[in-house]
C-alpha cells in the first residue's frame, strides 16, 4: 500500500511540474502575439532562457505517438526555437530532447541491408570531404 502511494505522489508530483511547464510555454507563446514582429524571435529565446532547467527535467508533454508517451523532458534548447510570425498568432517550433523509456524487450537488430546502406553512406561523405580538402572540381582546377 505504502509503494502505491508513493507511485501516486510520484504521478502527481510529474503532473505538477508538466502542467506547470506547459503554462509557462502558453505564456510566454501568448506574450510573443503582442510583441512587433521583428521582435518575436528574440523575445521567445529570453523567454526559454529563463526557464529554470528544475521546472523542465522529468516533465511529460502529451505530444508524441501513443508507442513513446511515458518519455521524459530533458531540457529545453532556446537557440534551436522558432517563432512564426502570422497576423493575428505566433506560433513557435521547440524541439524538445526526450528521454526514451527503456523498451520491455531488445530493440531489434538493425539488418545487413540497413547496415550497408549506412556503410555506403559513410563511404561518400568521407570522400565528399576528401574531394572538398583537395579542391575538388570547384576549388580552382584549370578549364578545359
Amino acid at each position: 500500500e505504502g509503494e502505491g502511494r508513493a507511485g501516486e505522489s510520484s504521478c502527481s508530483a510529474r503532473l505538477k511540474l508538466s502542467l506547470g511547464l506547459v503554462g509557462r510555454l502558453c505564456a510566454a507563446c501568448g506574450e510573443l502575439e503582442r510583441l512587433p514582429r521583428p521582435e518575436r524571435q528574440a523575445a521567445l529565446v529570453a523567454a526559454l532562457e529563463a526557464v529554470p532547467s528544475d521546472a523542465v527535467r522529468g516533465a511529460w508533454l502529451p505530444v508524441a505517438p501513443h508507442a513513446l508517451r511515458q518519455h521524459s523532458l530533458e531540457a529545453l534548447l532556446p537557440s534551436e526555437a522558432v517563432a512564426i510570425s502570422t497576423n493575428a498568432h505566433c506560433p513557435v517550433i521547440l524541439h524538445l530532447p526526450v528521454l526514451l523509456p527503456l523498451p520491455a524487450t531488445a530493440p531489434p537488430r538493425t539488418s545487413a541491408k540497413v547496415e550497408a546502406w549506412i556503410r555506403r553512406l559513410q563511404d561518400k561523405a568521407e570522400a565528399l570531404s576528401a574531394l572538398g580538402e583537395r579542391g575538388g572540381p570547384r576549388g580552382g582546377g584549370a578549364a578545359a
